[in-house]
């Protein structure tokens, strides 16, 4: 999954809304490469200096916790 920031998905945006040239186009904003959340993960463990773990749970399992979370 590519991921992006807020600040480039507004720029891109309002680039949009603002040029009458784009209007009925279609664009797919993504992040410059596609990385999983176990690569984030890494990334801010490295950046942190502390273990950030990421566990995978299957989807019926999230959406269990989301339920009982209400």
């Amino acid at each position: 999954m590519p991921f992006i920031s807020r600040a480039d998905l507004a720029d891109a945006t309002s680039a949009v809304l603002l040029d009458d040239g784009r209007a009925g186009r279609t664009y797919e904003l993504t992040g410059s490469a596609a990385v999983g959340f176990q690569d984030v993960a890494d990334a801010v463990s490295r950046r942190t200096g502390r273990e950030i773990a990421y566990r995978s749970i299957p989807t019926a399992a999230f959406q269990d916790g989301l339920t009982q979370a209400g």
